[in-house]
Order: structure tokens, then sequence, then C-alpha cells
């Protein structure tokens, strides 16, 4: 772990990735190993196992420190997804980048509205996905503080 990311010394930032994909959550697991910073990744297939996931992680008392959602999940969508972790106050201060092929400024704007922190457009090479995780782990957990795990719970009540 690098200096910049000291502000996580005691645990490893935890990622939840929503993508229904299975070719796109493995370039994405290889893009997050392969960027050599120490982040835990976890991979869910669709809206539904992410509030599974992010609820436990909530009455758990553990942190989800960024969620990379895929717009277009399945069982329950990206907005539907983002608009349950915004209207949670245990979970509404974790970033939340979406992930999308569509470039439609309607989809890009209702997502902002929603209140994702970030609209990224799905990478198309593999190139991209390494230089996309890379910039991701920079970004969010090298250049912005983000609260700690009990800090961020007190704080989004």
């Amino acid at each position: 772990m690098s200096n910049s990311m000291s502000h996580f010394s005691s645990r490893v930032p935890r990622i939840l990735v929503v993508e229904d994909n299975a070719a796109d959550a493995h370039l994405l697991r290889m893009g997050f190993a392969a960027s050599g910073a120490a982040v835990e990744v976890r991979i869910v297939g669709d809206g539904g196992e992410a509030i599974r996931v992010l609820d436990a992680f909530r009455e758990s008392g553990a942190a989800c420190d960024l969620l990379l959602l895929d717009l277009n999940a399945p069982v329950m969508s990206g907005y539907e997804v983002l608009q349950h972790v915004r209207s949670d106050p245990r979970l509404k201060c974790i970033p939340v980048v979406v992930l999308s092929g569509s470039t439609n400024p309607d989809d890009i704007e209702r997502c902002y509205s929603c209140g994702a922190n970030s609209y990224v457009g799905k990478p198309e090479s593999i190139d991209e996905v390494f230089a996309l995780t890379r910039q991701l782990v920079s970004y969010w957990f090298e250049c912005v503080r983000l609260p700690g795990a009990g800090a961020r719970a007190a704080a989004c009540r």
C-alpha cells in the first residue's frame, strides 16, 4: 500500500463491482489486480445481489469504499441500486461510479440526478480496462479523502 493510501492503514479499501457480463467482470478484476494497489474487489452479477451485499456490509459495520455500478444490471437496474444507496442513511456516503456503455445524455443526466459521483464509459479494450482501474484506484484512494468506516457510518446517519 502506498503512503498516499495511509488513511486505510488498518485495512485495504473495498470495491463492490456490479457487472452482469462475466467477461467484463473478469477484465475488471484483472485490471484491479494489475494496478498493484492493495484493494479488495467483490463482484456481483446483479443489482439485487448488490443490495444484499451492501446491506450485509452495513449490518456488520464493514465499509464499502467504492461502488462501481453497471447501469443495465439485471434484477434491479443500476438506477434502482443507486436510489437505494442514496436513500439509506448508512450507505449514502459511498462513492458511486456508474460504468456504462451508454453515451445517451439522458442516461448521464439521470445518473447524476440520482446521486452518482461519476459516470464513466465502459472501456473497449483490455488496455483501456487497465488504465481505468489504475485511474479509479488513484483517484478514489490516493487523491480524495474518504471518511473512515466508523466516521462514515456516523456522518451518514
